[in-house]
């Protein structure tokens, strides 16, 4: 069901708003599959490595085996739902989903870890970690915001 004030909020916009947000699903789609294809790539390459960092988690450690090929496959297949039209939709709100675990998880690092050695893969492992909080941060608001548009809760 159709949020009325929204839509009418939306409707009251000027044309360049509205093909702004017409055009939100698609650019954050692209921008999601190549940080997923990417950093998924790049940890299922460096998988020893990627694995050995996780074992050094305080907050993961134990379960870094299992996490060492879930998440990197996790990534690949996020990407994949993305590029195509029938499961977009699915595709982000798999990347909500991810951008959320991960931003939690880099949360609760900075707050409660003395230990702090990052596993990233692709671009994100040369950010620090605050940078890479407002990072996620971005891309989750903004893969939200895609998610929001493409299931037609808000109508360009």
């Amino acid at each position: 069901m159709k949020n009325p004030g929204v839509n009418k909020f939306i409707s009251a916009t000027s044309p360049a708003s509205r093909r702004w947000l017409g055009m939100v699903p698609e650019v954050t789609t692209w921008i999601l599959i190549l940080l997923f294809l990417h950093t998924g790539i790049d940890k299922l390459a460096g998988l020893k490595t990627f694995t050995a960092q996780m074992e050094r988690s305080p907050l993961i450690g134990a379960y870094a085996h299992a996490l060492g090929i879930l998440v990197p496959v996790g990534e690949v297949v996020t990407a994949m739902l993305l590029v195509f039209g029938k499961t977009r939709l699915a595709g982000l709100y798999a990347s909500v989903f991810l951008m959320s675990v991960f931003t939690a998880y880099i949360y609760a690092m900075l707050k409660y870890s003395y230990h702090l050695d990052c596993s990233c893969g692709g671009v994100t492992k040369y950010l620090d970690w605050t940078e890479h909080l407002w990072f996620n941060a971005i891309v989750l608001a903004l893969s939200i915001l895609a998610a929001v548009c493409l299931s037609g809760k808000i109508q360009a």
